[in-house]
Parts: C-alpha cells; structure tokens; sequence
C-alpha cells in the first residue's frame, strides 16, 4: 500500500531534521512522504507545530521546501490527470462513508499489538526527556485522527505502531534502569502482570472474563512475596510471556492461512495473456495486480472498483451498469466482495456477460472473470 516508503521518507526526514541540521533537505523528504500515502499529512502537521516552537528557523525553512514541492507535484498531476486525479484522491477521501465495523477494526489492531501498546507506556516513567515529546504527541495525534476517521482500514495504523515502537524502546530501557529504584519496583511488576491479564482477556474474549486479570495478579504477587527470584528475571519473564502469546497467536493465523502462495493472480493472467492478449481491463483490487504482471491496461484508469467508489458518488453504479450494457468495458476482474455487491451493476453483469472464468481461493474467496464484449 506504500506505507512502507512513505515511513521510508519520513525517517529519512526525521534524520536530516533532527541529527544533520538540513531543514530543506527534511522538508523534501517529508513533501515525498506526504506524496506516497496521504495519512501521513496529519503527523507532519503535528511534527512541524511543535519544532516550530522549539526552532522557528530552521521549521520554516522546512515547512517552505515542503509546501513548494508538495503544491507543485499536486498542480503538475491535476494538469497531466485532471478530474480523474481529484476524484481518486481528494474526492474520494473526503466523501468516504461512515463503516459499521470500525469498532470491530479499532478491537483487532489493539489486540493483535497490546505489547507495543503497552510498553510504548514505559516512556511515561522518562517524561522529562524533551527528545521524547514529539513522538509522543505524533503518536496521541495521529490516533486521535483516525479515531475521528469514518471509516479506517487496519494499515492505517502501520504509522502509529512506528512511533509506537519508538517510545516502547525508550520506555524498556528506561524501565529498568528504574529498577534499581525500589520504590518502583512492586508497582512496575503488578502493573506488567496486570498487562499480561488484560492481553489475555484480549486474546480469549469468548471463553475468559475479566477475573483473569485480578487472579493472575495475586499470583504475581504470592510468587514475588515467596521467592527470593530477582525482581528483574520476574518482569523479563513477564515481557517474554508476552511476546510468546503475541507470537503463538501469529502462528496459528499463518497456519489457518496454510502459508499457501496466492495463485489467483497468476491464473488470471495467464488467461488474459492466452485468450485476452490486448484486451482493456477493470475490476475491483486484484485487477491492477493481474495488470501489472501481465502488461495489460486498465480500462479510463479505473484503478480500483472497491466499494467506496460507489458509495462516495465517484463512479454512479447505475450509469456504470449502462455503460457495462452498452459494452464499454469487455474484461471485468471481480470478486463476490468488490463490485458485484452493487445491486445494479450485477444484474447487469449477469444478464450481459459471460463467465470466462473462476477460480477460488480458501482464504481469499472465489474471483470471476466475466467477458463483457
């Protein structure tokens, strides 16, 4: 999804920022950033708001080289694209429609990454370390945007478990350093089993209820209270325990998922590539994958038929389904969850098209290839 490269640019940035002293070299990596994946806008915005107060210079120098290349890439693209750049972009984002499962989104990405959420925590213990403010209030910002969101997708957090992962790694090394602090020491061991519960409680929802946490409390405590196991080998038994329930848990989902390579796409394109050759094709997310690996075009650009698309007014799935009538668009790539949930458009496509394929999946589900010429 280009996440990756836009973190990329983003930690180059906050290197030449921060360690190299080159704002304007900081503000055309963060400008690429904020190019490559749109969310990233929001963290920028926070970053530079508070280096402003800290380095009024040397923000604005950034913020200049930044905003140039920003406007100018977003004015050369709307000239080479037009209208169909506006609408794959602002237009869509801006409309998106609110998503019933964003509660159900928000409990998996906490669950599936409690221990990164919980001992990003451990950076509260060294607040005084200004170096830290930043990356904390990048992270509480950039969650308080997607909170505020009507409709998110679990990548989008991939940002926040970067900055995550930074504070956890300041916090763990804080952390013990306050143990030779007895006074921390009871405190931080009831609070990383009361973790371990909570993680628990996560993981097995259905089946343990919250007692868990209270009962594996006043284990911790009978066994620090009964041995003389040092305080320190306690807490890292208890952090591996936790990495070992994280990792076991990605175990059996890799296995539910067999490991088993994801042959759709190469079936698709080898039918195109024998029986389409030059054909134009749409459809909804596997399309511009088959696209790619087989050098077929995409019918007007139409990159991704999801159902956002529809849902925001971008592509009215009426007219689609005349123009698919009227033979417009001969190759069509769909799966039972990308456009044929639009009422309109599959009575269309059933009447009109035929079936040139179909192959299944066991955990992505079935795709069609309909030939609507």
């Amino acid at each position: 999804f280009g996440v990756n490269l836009a973190l990329a640019f983003l930690s180059a940035g906050f290197y030449f920022f921060e360690i190299k002293e080159k704002p304007v070299v900081a503000g055309i990596l963060f400008a690429l950033s904020a190019l490559t994946r749109y969310y990233v806008i929001p963290i920028l915005i926070i970053f530079l708001l508070y280096s402003f107060f800290v380095s009024r210079k040397k923000t604005l120098k950034c913020g200049i080289a930044l905003g140039l290349l920003f406007i100018i890439a977003q004015v050369l693209l709307i000239l080479l694209l037009g209208q169909s750049y506006l609408a794959a972009t602002l237009e869509y984002h801006l409309h998106k429609t609110e998503a019933a499962n964003k509660h159900e989104i928000l409990k998996e990405v906490f669950s599936l990454n409690i221990p990164l959420f919980a001992l990003s925590l451990l950076s509260l213990f060294c607040w005084k370390r200004k170096g830290l403010w930043p990356i904390a209030l990048m992270s509480i910002g950039y969650l308080a945007f997607l909170l505020l969101q009507p409709r998110v997708f679990p990548f989008y957090f991939i940002p926040l478990l970067f900055f995550l992962a930074m504070l956890a790694s300041v916090g763990i090394v804080y952390f013990f350093e306050m143990l030779k602090d007895k006074k921390w020491d009871l405190a931080m061991i009831i609070g990383s089993f009361l973790l371990l519960g909570a993680y628990i409680r996560w993981l097995f929802s259905a089946k343990i209820d919250v007692i868990i946490m209270v009962l594996v409390t006043i284990l911790a405590l009978l066994i620090i209270y009964l041995t003389k196991i040092q305080k320190r080998m306690i807490v890292a038994l208890i952090l591996g325990s936790m990495l070992l329930l994280n990792t076991t848990q990605d175990v059996l989902f890799l296995e539910k998922v067999k490991f088993d390579e994801f042959i759709v796409p190469n079936q698709i394109g080898q039918l195109l590539i024998e029986k389409y050759p030059n054909t134009e094709v749409i459809g909804d997310a596997l399309a511009p994958l088959v696209a790619l690996q087989t050098g077929h075009k995409i019918k007007e650009n139409l990159v991704d038929l999801n159902e956002q698309v529809f849902m925001t007014n971008i592509l009215n799935p009426d007219d689609f389904a005349k123009r698919i009538s009227n033979r417009e668009f001969p190759l069509i790539i769909a799966s039972q969850e990308g456009i044929l949930l639009q009422q309109p458009i599959r009575d269309v496509i059933t009447k009109t098209c035929k079936i040139a394929a179909r192959y299944k999946d066991n955990v992505w589900g079935e795709y069609l290839v309909f030939d609507c010429s």
